[in-house]
């Protein structure tokens, strides 16, 4: 397999993260279960937010940009940052879920499913890095750009990630923003019928 190929496939593994991850992170975390709201839910909420503004960065280095040196150096320390939160998540989960008996069996699918898609597209597309690319004296983006189909996808998936990162981070300060959100919504649409 080339590492076109490599980096073609990470980028649709990518995009199956990213489609099940906010069915995940917006619909069953914060519309569905409003885990913000919860008490007993709120480090979960918080390693969510952590997570989410980790993507950001995540997104960018990996895949918007075929970054090498210093700035993988530092997607990998973001990487590795990411890994310790999705841990602390896992941990709180039990105690976090206490009110629902635990994650529902199709949550925790999900969750499988989610990190299998992740880490498969992150092996994938830094599998594919020459060599140089890892070392510290490496120019910092690599002259080789990445396929189209990978730095387009990158880019019109950065403003739904920062969007759904300042939500999450929001909702930590005001955890009824969503229900405001919701209220303004059913507002509006009843006065068009």
């Amino acid at each position: 397999m080339s590492d076109y190929q490599m980096i073609e496939i990470s980028t649709l593994l990518l995009l199956v993260f990213l489609i099940l991850s906010f069915v995940d992170g917006f619909y069953l975390h914060l519309w569905k279960y409003r885990l913000h709201e919860r008490m007993e839910s709120i480090y979960e909420h918080k390693t969510h937010t952590i997570r989410a503004l980790l993507f950001v960065p995540m997104l960018i280095l990996v895949y918007a940009i075929n970054s090498a040196g210093p700035l993988l150096i530092l997607a990998l320390a973001i990487i590795l940052l990411d890994f310790f939160a999705e841990v602390a998540d896992a941990l709180s989960e039990r105690e976090s879920r206490s009110w629902q008996g635990g994650l529902t069996k199709w949550e925790y699918l999900l969750h499988i499913m989610l990190t299998s898609f992740r880490v498969s597209s992150l092996v994938l597309i830094l599998a594919a890095k020459p060599i140089q690319a890892w070392s510290f004296s490496s120019p910092m983006i690599l002259s080789v750009p990445y396929p189209a189909l990978t730095t387009t996808l990158a880019h019109n998936f950065i403003p739904g990630t920062i969007l759904m990162a300042a939500l999450h981070l929001a909702l930590i300060f005001n955890p009824q923003l969503l229900q405001i959100l919701k209220s303004s919504l059913k507002c509006c649409v009843n006065q068009r019928s």
